[in-house]
Protein backbone atom coordinates (compact mmCIF):
# COMPACT_ATOMS: atom_id res chain seq x y z
CA UNK A 1 0.00 0.00 0.00
CA UNK A 2 1.23 3.66 -1.07
CA UNK A 3 1.92 5.81 1.99
CA UNK A 4 1.05 9.49 1.59
CA UNK A 5 3.34 10.69 4.13
CA UNK A 6 6.79 11.61 3.37
CA UNK A 7 9.10 8.79 5.80
CA UNK A 8 10.41 10.66 8.80
CA UNK A 9 14.15 9.98 9.82
CA UNK A 10 12.88 8.87 13.37
CA UNK A 11 10.17 9.38 16.15
CA UNK A 12 11.43 12.93 17.11
CA UNK A 13 10.95 14.15 13.75
CA UNK A 14 7.87 13.56 13.19
CA UNK A 15 6.61 14.76 16.62
CA UNK A 16 8.43 17.88 15.85
CA UNK A 17 6.79 18.21 12.19
CA UNK A 18 3.14 17.75 13.95
CA UNK A 19 4.21 20.14 16.85
CA UNK A 20 4.83 22.87 14.23
CA UNK A 21 1.97 21.89 12.08
CA UNK A 22 -0.39 22.83 15.21
CA UNK A 23 1.18 25.40 16.13
CA UNK A 24 0.70 27.01 12.44
CA UNK A 25 -2.42 26.05 12.73
CA UNK A 26 -3.45 27.70 16.08
CA UNK A 27 -1.68 30.89 15.03
CA UNK A 28 -4.41 30.85 12.05
CA UNK A 29 -7.04 30.20 14.48
CA UNK A 30 -6.26 33.29 16.66
CA UNK A 31 -5.23 35.54 13.58
CA UNK A 32 -9.19 34.89 12.61
CA UNK A 33 -10.27 35.08 16.37
CA UNK A 34 -8.88 38.65 16.40
CA UNK A 35 -10.60 39.28 13.35
CA UNK A 36 -14.11 38.41 14.72
CA UNK A 37 -13.45 40.16 18.15
CA UNK A 38 -12.95 43.19 15.87
CA UNK A 39 -15.75 42.73 13.79
CA UNK A 40 -18.76 42.13 16.29
CA UNK A 41 -16.65 45.60 18.11
CA UNK A 42 -17.41 47.41 14.75
CA UNK A 43 -21.31 45.63 14.80
CA UNK A 44 -22.01 46.87 18.13
CA UNK A 45 -20.76 50.39 17.53
CA UNK A 46 -22.82 50.48 14.58
CA UNK A 47 -25.93 49.60 16.22
CA UNK A 48 -25.43 51.24 19.38
CA UNK A 49 -24.14 54.46 17.70
CA UNK A 50 -20.67 56.76 18.56
CA UNK A 51 -19.04 56.02 21.52
CA UNK A 52 -19.62 58.50 24.56
CA UNK A 53 -17.35 59.53 27.26
CA UNK A 54 -19.01 61.41 29.65
CA UNK A 55 -15.62 64.28 29.59
CA UNK A 56 -14.46 63.81 26.38
CA UNK A 57 -17.78 62.98 24.48
CA UNK A 58 -18.39 61.24 21.12
CA UNK A 59 -15.61 59.02 19.75
CA UNK A 60 -15.67 59.94 16.21
CA UNK A 61 -12.57 57.74 15.37
CA UNK A 62 -9.56 55.72 16.33
CA UNK A 63 -6.48 56.18 14.52
CA UNK A 64 -3.90 53.15 13.77
CA UNK A 65 -1.67 54.15 16.29
CA UNK A 66 -4.00 54.72 19.58
CA UNK A 67 -4.69 58.25 19.13
CA UNK A 68 -8.58 58.30 20.11
CA UNK A 69 -10.48 61.40 18.14
CA UNK A 70 -13.64 63.28 19.87
CA UNK A 71 -16.30 65.81 19.07
CA UNK A 72 -15.87 67.49 23.02
CA UNK A 73 -17.98 70.45 24.78
CA UNK A 74 -16.17 72.91 25.92
CA UNK A 75 -17.57 73.63 28.96
CA UNK A 76 -17.39 70.04 30.21
CA UNK A 77 -13.77 69.07 28.93
CA UNK A 78 -12.00 72.11 30.11
CA UNK A 79 -13.18 72.25 33.68
CA UNK A 80 -11.72 68.60 33.72
CA UNK A 81 -8.08 68.98 32.21
CA UNK A 82 -5.12 71.35 32.81
CA UNK A 83 -2.49 72.96 30.36
CA UNK A 84 0.78 70.79 30.31
CA UNK A 85 3.53 71.81 33.39
CA UNK A 86 6.54 71.76 30.78
CA UNK A 87 4.93 74.04 27.65
CA UNK A 88 5.98 77.44 26.66
CA UNK A 89 5.01 80.21 28.44
CA UNK A 90 1.61 81.84 27.77
CA UNK A 91 1.26 84.50 25.54
CA UNK A 92 -1.60 86.74 27.22
CA UNK A 93 -1.71 88.80 23.85
CA UNK A 94 -2.45 86.16 21.68
CA UNK A 95 -5.10 84.86 24.24
CA UNK A 96 -6.97 88.23 23.78
CA UNK A 97 -6.92 88.06 20.07
CA UNK A 98 -8.56 84.36 19.99
CA UNK A 99 -10.81 85.59 21.92
CA UNK A 100 -11.78 88.55 20.12
CA UNK A 101 -11.83 85.81 16.46
CA UNK A 102 -13.47 83.18 18.53
CA UNK A 103 -16.41 85.85 19.59
CA UNK A 104 -17.12 87.28 15.91
CA UNK A 105 -16.54 84.38 14.16
CA UNK A 106 -18.47 82.72 16.44
CA UNK A 107 -16.51 79.16 15.91
CA UNK A 108 -13.07 77.67 17.20
CA UNK A 109 -10.60 76.22 14.62
CA UNK A 110 -8.13 73.92 15.10
CA UNK A 111 -7.99 71.06 17.58
CA UNK A 112 -6.80 70.15 21.24
CA UNK A 113 -4.15 67.68 21.60
CA UNK A 114 -4.68 65.55 24.98
CA UNK A 115 -2.39 63.78 27.05
CA UNK A 116 -4.37 61.24 28.99
CA UNK A 117 -3.00 59.38 31.98
CA UNK A 118 -5.49 57.17 34.61
CA UNK A 119 -7.82 59.55 33.72
CA UNK A 120 -6.25 62.50 34.38
CA UNK A 121 -5.93 65.24 31.24
CA UNK A 122 -4.00 68.07 30.10
CA UNK A 123 -3.34 69.53 26.93
CA UNK A 124 0.11 69.46 25.40
CA UNK A 125 -1.26 71.66 22.02
CA UNK A 126 -3.70 73.95 22.52
CA UNK A 127 -3.24 76.11 25.65
CA UNK A 128 -3.90 79.77 24.38
CA UNK A 129 -7.42 77.90 22.90
CA UNK A 130 -7.76 76.59 26.14
CA UNK A 131 -7.08 79.55 28.37
CA UNK A 132 -9.44 81.64 25.44
CA UNK A 133 -12.32 79.71 25.68
CA UNK A 134 -11.80 78.99 29.12
CA UNK A 135 -12.32 82.96 30.10
CA UNK A 136 -15.01 83.18 27.52
CA UNK A 137 -17.28 80.66 29.83
CA UNK A 138 -16.16 82.26 32.76
CA UNK A 139 -18.14 85.44 31.64
CA UNK A 140 -21.00 83.93 30.07
CA UNK A 141 -22.80 80.95 31.11
CA UNK A 142 -24.58 79.83 27.94
CA UNK A 143 -21.42 79.86 26.23
CA UNK A 144 -19.81 76.65 24.72
CA UNK A 145 -18.50 75.59 21.64
CA UNK A 146 -17.69 71.89 20.32
CA UNK A 147 -14.24 71.13 19.46
CA UNK A 148 -12.35 68.02 18.03
CA UNK A 149 -9.41 66.85 20.44
CA UNK A 150 -6.68 64.16 20.27
CA UNK A 151 -6.17 62.01 22.87
CA UNK A 152 -2.92 60.07 23.56
CA UNK A 153 -2.80 57.90 26.12
CA UNK A 154 0.78 58.06 28.04
CA UNK A 155 2.19 56.03 30.78
CA UNK A 156 3.17 59.55 32.51
CA UNK A 157 3.23 62.91 31.82
CA UNK A 158 7.32 63.29 32.88
CA UNK A 159 8.18 60.72 30.10
CA UNK A 160 9.96 61.26 27.25
CA UNK A 161 6.97 59.74 25.08
CA UNK A 162 5.18 62.97 26.10
CA UNK A 163 8.08 65.15 25.15
CA UNK A 164 8.21 63.49 21.56
CA UNK A 165 4.06 64.07 21.37
CA UNK A 166 4.25 67.73 21.96
CA UNK A 167 7.26 68.04 19.50
CA UNK A 168 5.35 66.34 17.02
CA UNK A 169 2.04 68.11 17.73
CA UNK A 170 3.15 71.82 18.12
CA UNK A 171 5.12 71.42 14.66
CA UNK A 172 4.49 75.12 13.76
CA UNK A 173 6.80 78.04 12.77
CA UNK A 174 6.16 80.14 16.28
CA UNK A 175 7.29 77.03 18.32
CA UNK A 176 11.52 77.62 18.84
CA UNK A 177 14.01 75.13 19.50
CA UNK A 178 14.26 76.84 22.74
CA UNK A 179 10.52 75.94 23.41
CA UNK A 180 11.14 72.14 23.12
CA UNK A 181 10.63 70.22 26.51
CA UNK A 182 13.80 69.82 28.33
CA UNK A 183 14.45 66.97 30.31
CA UNK A 184 17.23 68.39 32.74
CA UNK A 185 14.58 71.21 33.68
CA UNK A 186 11.56 68.41 33.92
CA UNK A 187 14.17 66.43 36.31
CA UNK A 188 15.07 69.60 38.63
CA UNK A 189 10.98 70.62 38.71
CA UNK A 190 9.81 67.28 39.56
CA UNK A 191 12.32 66.58 42.24
CA UNK A 192 11.55 69.92 43.75
CA UNK A 193 8.07 68.72 43.53
CA UNK A 194 9.24 65.46 45.27
CA UNK A 195 10.83 67.52 48.41
CA UNK A 196 8.19 70.20 48.69
CA UNK A 197 4.96 68.13 47.90
CA UNK A 198 3.08 70.81 49.77
CA UNK A 199 4.75 73.82 48.43
CA UNK A 200 4.64 73.10 44.78
CA UNK A 201 1.51 72.16 42.59
CA UNK A 202 0.37 70.75 39.36
CA UNK A 203 -1.22 73.66 37.77
CA UNK A 204 -3.79 74.27 40.50
CA UNK A 205 -7.59 74.95 39.84
CA UNK A 206 -8.05 77.93 37.92
CA UNK A 207 -9.50 80.78 39.98
CA UNK A 208 -8.50 79.46 43.42
CA UNK A 209 -6.19 81.12 45.44
CA UNK A 210 -2.65 78.91 45.44
CA UNK A 211 -1.37 80.68 48.34
CA UNK A 212 2.31 79.72 49.23
CA UNK A 213 2.32 77.11 46.88
CA UNK A 214 4.29 78.02 43.42
CA UNK A 215 2.95 76.27 40.31
CA UNK A 216 5.49 73.89 38.95
CA UNK A 217 4.49 75.14 35.32
CA UNK A 218 5.87 78.45 36.45
CA UNK A 219 8.71 77.39 38.19
CA UNK A 220 9.66 75.47 35.03
CA UNK A 221 9.15 78.55 32.95
CA UNK A 222 11.44 80.45 34.87
CA UNK A 223 14.43 78.11 35.09
CA UNK A 224 13.85 77.38 31.50
CA UNK A 225 14.26 80.91 30.81
CA UNK A 226 17.55 81.88 32.36
CA UNK A 227 20.65 81.87 31.04
CA UNK A 228 22.48 80.70 34.28
CA UNK A 229 20.35 77.15 34.10
CA UNK A 230 20.97 76.73 30.34
CA UNK A 231 24.38 76.72 31.03
CA UNK A 232 25.79 73.05 30.25
CA UNK A 233 28.21 73.47 32.79
CA UNK A 234 25.44 73.88 35.67
CA UNK A 235 24.43 70.13 36.22
CA UNK A 236 20.86 69.23 37.18
CA UNK A 237 22.10 68.06 40.32
CA UNK A 238 23.58 71.55 41.08
CA UNK A 239 20.64 73.51 39.97
CA UNK A 240 18.61 71.72 42.07
CA UNK A 241 20.62 72.26 45.06
CA UNK A 242 20.82 75.94 44.29
CA UNK A 243 17.17 76.54 44.46
CA UNK A 244 16.98 74.38 47.81
CA UNK A 245 19.40 76.49 49.26
CA UNK A 246 17.79 79.77 47.56
CA UNK A 247 14.61 78.33 49.49
CA UNK A 248 16.42 78.04 52.87
CA UNK A 249 17.77 81.36 52.62
CA UNK A 250 14.32 82.95 51.63
CA UNK A 251 12.89 80.96 55.00
CA UNK A 252 14.72 83.00 57.38
CA UNK A 253 12.86 86.41 55.74
CA UNK A 254 10.12 88.13 58.25
CA UNK A 255 6.50 88.49 57.68
CA UNK A 256 7.20 91.99 57.14
CA UNK A 257 9.97 90.99 54.21
CA UNK A 258 7.31 89.27 52.75
CA UNK A 259 4.17 91.18 53.57
CA UNK A 260 5.06 94.77 54.10
CA UNK A 261 2.03 96.42 55.65
CA UNK A 262 -0.38 93.39 55.09
CA UNK A 263 -1.83 92.32 58.06
CA UNK A 264 -4.79 90.73 56.99
CA UNK A 265 -5.61 86.91 57.41
CA UNK A 266 -5.26 85.85 54.37
CA UNK A 267 -1.45 86.77 54.43
CA UNK A 268 -1.33 85.20 57.92
CA UNK A 269 -2.67 81.68 56.40
CA UNK A 270 0.40 81.68 53.33
CA UNK A 271 2.92 82.60 56.24
CA UNK A 272 1.67 79.76 58.04
CA UNK A 273 1.72 77.33 54.92
CA UNK A 274 4.99 78.24 53.68
CA UNK A 275 6.46 76.93 57.19
CA UNK A 276 4.25 74.45 56.98
CA UNK A 277 5.09 73.25 53.93
CA UNK A 278 9.03 74.54 53.97
CA UNK A 279 8.68 76.11 50.77
CA UNK A 280 8.73 79.29 51.17
CA UNK A 281 9.90 80.75 46.92
CA UNK A 282 6.01 80.80 46.38
CA UNK A 283 5.36 83.46 48.72
CA UNK A 284 6.81 85.59 46.13
CA UNK A 285 4.36 86.69 42.90
CA UNK A 286 6.32 85.64 39.48
CA UNK A 287 7.99 88.85 38.88
CA UNK A 288 9.64 89.35 42.71
CA UNK A 289 11.12 85.41 41.75
CA UNK A 290 11.96 86.20 38.50
CA UNK A 291 14.18 89.31 39.73
CA UNK A 292 15.27 86.86 42.28
CA UNK A 293 16.66 84.34 40.60
CA UNK A 294 18.32 86.51 37.87
CA UNK A 295 20.02 88.52 40.71
CA UNK A 296 20.86 84.95 42.26
CA UNK A 297 22.04 83.01 39.52
CA UNK A 298 24.36 84.75 37.15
Amino acid sequence: MFNIFPKANNTTDTYEHLERDVLEKQSIIDQKNQVIKHLKKQIVSLENGPEEHHILGKLIHERPDGVKMYASSCRKLFSNTRSWEFNRPLDKEHVKELQQIISHKQCLEGHLDILWNRNELCIVNGQHRYEAIYDLMELDIDFNREIIVNVHEVDSFNSNESNQIFIATNNIKNVKMKDNPQVKFQNICNRLKDKFPKGISNNPKRGKGTGHRLDKKELYNLIMYNDYFNNHENSEDKIFEEIVQLNSKESLKSFDDFFPRKRAEKWKKQWDGAHESKFFLGLLNMNQLAILFSSTFK
